[in-house]
């Protein structure tokens, strides 16, 4: 069983950071009922965790390097702890979203560090079974997400969303202790002009596009404005150095490719949010998370079962089966998150596996970093898109939207990703 501690502790730790990207979903009308917030402060509830994730994953990378895996993870476990205890004990929105943001430091460490433990753990043929393991449990900790809190937000209150991850972070902790030390390296550095650009670039936009649904006023365009400009300066500056992101690795199609699928998976689960909404109106937050649990049974399922299938194929195909479900969601929610559940399971593992296939051996951290930020970022940013369309015509237009974003990035990968041999294998995993 020892051999296998460090499958558990990445898999608890992956669980956990995953499982509050969705979490609050579900809890969101009974957290602005208590609070008294408005959707727009939702949405920051919701967004404010996966862009601080979004932002400090990279440098996250770096730090982890320095000081040691082993180390920055525990390290990750102990800022989680102390972060969600904060969710579950705030007394205000401002409270709230502040702590979920310090979820997001905790979140970062927790990131980065669980895949890079699993490649200095083993060699084949475990690691093979180690990783396939590990992404099977991060399509069901996300696709769970709603689920569980609405279990726990009818059950016990809100505040026991945030509460839950405490037993597990502890478990997380023990099972860490296990593993054998992993020494740092000189070298790692904290980019704080790459980290800074990129936060202005990805807040500005996130902040844009929530204000956008309320008023399309000078506020949102100047914000919007900021959002291009510092993300150009940010792709120049990165240019000129090794910084926060390899960006001359992004610009080859075939990883780049697979950084946009991956951001393009989470667009589901930003659709998810507003169905949920409007699945509440007429049942209680338990009876909707279980209405929402199919999209996670079909996950599941999926992930474990499909095998020897290319992954641009799978990656390609799997998102445009997002986007059929996601254009059923509001004639049959059940047919709806079936489909793209389905989509989800096929696309998801896929992704990683093109991802670490089209980067070089010696920069698959980098590759891990850049995956991890590209699908917390694409779920942030759907939250942002999504929330105007939803401000401005409810949840039917939703899913056409969602579907449209996830047509195009299933089409546009199919197109891309097939000429590149990495991207052809035969084996997801």
């Amino acid at each position: 069983m020892r051999t296998w501690w460090p499958l558990v502790a990445v898999c608890l730790g992956s669980a956990v950071f995953l499982l509050d990207t969705t979490v609050v979903t579900v809890a969101l009308p009974a957290i602005g009922r208590d609070l008294g917030v408005p959707v727009a402060t939702l949405e920051w509830v919701a967004g404010g965790y996966p862009l601080v994730l979004a932002v400090l994953v990279p440098s996250a990378g770096a730090i982890a390097d320095r000081v040691g895996q082993r180390r920055a993870y525990l390290a990750g476990c102990a800022v989680f702890a102390a972060a969600s205890l904060g969710c579950a004990l705030a007394p205000t929105a401002a409270a709230l979203v502040a702590a979920r943001i310090a979820q997001g430091v905790g979140g970062a460490a927790l990131a980065v560090g669980g895949f890079a433990l699993l490649a200095a753990s083993y060699t084949e043929p475990r690691r093979r079974t180690a990783l396939g393991v590990f992404f099977a449990v991060n399509g069901l900790a996300a696709a769970l997400g709603p689920v569980v809190g609405g279990l726990l937000t009818d059950g016990a209150g809100w505040r026991w969303v945030f509460a839950l991850n405490l037993p597990l972070l502890a478990a997380t902790a023990v099972a860490t202790r296990a593993i054998a030390a992993t020494p740092g390296r000189p070298g790692g550095r904290f980019d704080v002009v790459g980290t800074a650009l990129f936060a202005l670039a990805a807040g500005a936009a996130t902040a844009g596009l929530t204000r956008a649904a309320e008023s399309a006023d000078l506020g949102t365009v100047g914000l919007l404005v900021v959002a291009a400009l510092a993300g150009a300066a940010f792709v120049a500056v990165e240019r000129r150095r090794d910084g926060v992101l390899d960006v001359g690795l992004l610009a080859t199609a075939g990883f780049g490719g697979a950084i946009a699928a991956a951001a393009a998976t989470s667009i589901v689960f930003a659709a998810l949010l507003y169905t949920s909404v409007a699945v509440q109106e007429g049942l209680d937050p338990a009876a909707a998370g279980l209405a929402l649990a199919p999209f996670a049974v079909a996950s599941a399922v999926t992930s474990t079962v499909v095998r020897r299938v290319p992954p641009w194929a799978a990656v390609g195909g799997g998102l445009l089966v997002i986007a059929a479900g996601c254009l059923a969601l509001d004639a049959n929610l059940t047919v709806g998150l079936v489909v793209s559940g389905i989509g989800f399971g096929v696309a998801a593992p896929a992704v990683a596996s093109a991802v670490l296939s089209a980067a070089p051996p010696e920069r698959a951290g980098a590759a891990s970093a850049a995956m991890a930020t590209a699908r917390q970022l694409g779920q942030v940013l759907g939250i942002g898109v999504l929330g105007v369309v939803y401000a401005a015509g409810g949840t039917a237009p939703v899913g056409v939207v969602a579907a449209a974003l996830t047509a195009t990035a299933g089409a546009t990968a199919l197109r891309v990703l097939r000429p590149h041999p990495a991207a052809s294998r035969t084996t997801l995993r």
